[in-house]
């Protein structure tokens, strides 16, 4: 059954896609640059690496001239899309940026430019980042899983990619970007707030932090002291529960127990009070009012 293509649209070899749309390949719309550094042993270098799953580039440790030895390679040029030829496949892909000005990097990471103003990088970048990208750089690296799949330049080179006009190209880029930067904040707030509770739950769990109302003294038991465990007992899941009420028992399994202290909070389960009936039950008193 064919692919129902909807008006204003064309089916082609990379899929549907907008009739003002073409497809261009890789070798035509960008070039690859190629610096060669000329080792000095006692010069001192950094190079770069990528991420696999479209994490970016890192940096890795300095290293002197002497230390490279008779190893290949290149300048990092600001603003290229780079590539990790060995997990290409795994979406190892990123663009070089100014914090890459001065860096190296192996034969192992192509960059490539922009050929006559054709592309936009970042559009480039956010293509192969896609599902239709990954599948394209999965084409063009032969072989088998891991490092015996490697992109072969070539192929590489012979991929069709579908390219809007570069003022679309640069539309979509930059709308892409905002929703990254916005994502990027909002995991960096909900980092924060996660050690805000982390420090709050020390302080109110050690009685650092007192509500008011609630001054008597705390006491130091083992657990052994005041409840007794019930230890491998089976259960089946029609008799688990996730709320908690007069009918359940909190189960206290091996992953709530932390350094010094009773996690409350990682995957609460319940179970069904019948199950337990005929069996002594735990209870721990934290604090007094």
């Amino acid at each position: 059954m064919g692919v129902t293509v909807p008006e204003g649209y064309k089916q082609t070899k990379v899929g549907v896609i907008p009739e003002e749309w073409n497809t261009s390949r890789i070798d035509t719309v960008l070039q690859r640059i190629r610096k060669k550094v000329d080792v000095k042993k006692d010069n001192i270098y950094q190079e770069i690496g990528i991420r696999s799953h479209a994490k970016g580039i890192f940096h890795k440790d300095k290293i002197s001239g002497e230390a490279l030895g008779n190893k290949s390679v290149f300048w990092v040029e600001e603003g290229c899309f780079v590539l990790n030829i060995v997990f290409a496949w795994e979406q190892a892909v990123a663009k070089t940026t100014e914090f890459e000005r001065g860096m190296i990097a192996s034969h192992r990471f192509p960059m490539y430019k922009s050929k006559n103003d054709k592309v936009d990088i970042d559009y480039i970048l956010y293509f192969f980042k896609s599902k239709r990208g990954k599948h394209l750089l999965g084409l063009a690296s032969p072989g088998g899983a891991g490092r015996n799949k490697t992109l072969g330049q070539k192929d590489f080179a012979e991929l069709r990619i579908p390219l809007p006009s570069l003022k679309e190209q640069q539309k979509i880029a930059q709308i892409l970007t905002t929703w990254d930067r916005a994502i990027e904040k909002l995991e960096t707030l909900i980092t924060a707030k996660e050690q805000l509770k982390k420090g709050l739950m020390q302080k109110l769990l050690s009685g650092e932090v007192r509500f008011e109302g609630f001054d008597g003294e705390w006491e130091e038991v083992r657990l052994g002291d005041v409840g007794k465990a019930i230890r491998g007992v089976s259960y089946k899941p029609n008799d688990l529960s996730i709320s908690d009420t007069d009918k359940t028992i909190r189960l206290m399994r091996s992953n709530n127990i932390k350094s010094g202290y009773l996690d409350r909070n990682t995957e609460l389960q319940y179970v069904n009070n019948s199950t337990f009936a005929h069996k002594p039950k735990l209870f721990l008193r934290v604090g007094s009012e």
